[in-house]
């Protein structure tokens, strides 16, 4: 017998979970503090359950028919950065050359279009056995599989190390 939550999507993030809501599910919206879901369950009212969850705590979450995804964005093209933002100081000097090569970085980059990032989640929400972590954005993919390759490599140099350390 299915349990109260049976046909619930359980989503730890707004752009997805309005689109959830907005194509008519019920969700159970997640966060550490519910009280950051107050506009959601204003505007969709019983569609939505809002439930104090910590979803990267893996045995918390074990047993209760869950599954975790956890969308591991690159840019995406918004004014997060922009006239929205909160600047609390004059930028500090000692950190121009940083801030000077994060905008020779950031003017070739590619940043997504947010409205594409509600339907790829709702393709994992939907999914069978949707994947433990996934990557949104051609940026962290292309990040990922040049750090990865890395990491290899450097394990694969000191594993003799590696093992000698458990004697």
């Amino acid at each position: 017998m299915p349990g109260p939550l049976a046909g619930v999507r359980v989503i730890d993030c707004s752009t997805g979970t309005a689109s959830a809501l907005e194509r008519g599910d019920r969700a159970a919206a997640t966060a550490r503090d519910v009280s950051s879901l107050d506009e959601l369950v204003a505007k969709y009212g019983v569609q939505v359950l809002p439930l104090t969850l910590d979803v990267t705590d893996r045995p918390g979450v074990a047993g209760t028919g869950i599954k975790v995804t956890l969308v591991e964005p690159g840019g995406f093209a918004t004014d997060w950065a922009g006239s929205s933002a909160v600047h609390a100081a004059e930028p500090n000097p000692a950190y121009d050359h940083i801030r000077q090569a994060m905008a020779a970085r950031s003017g070739s980059a590619k940043y997504g279009d947010p409205a594409a990032a509600g339907p790829a989640l709702l393709q994992i929400v939907d999914a069978d056995n949707p994947p433990l972590r996934v990557l949104f954005g051609s940026m962290p993919v292309e990040l990922v599989e040049h750090l990865y390759a890395q990491r290899l490599q450097t394990w694969s140099d000191w594993e003799q190390l590696s093992r000698a350390a458990e004697g």
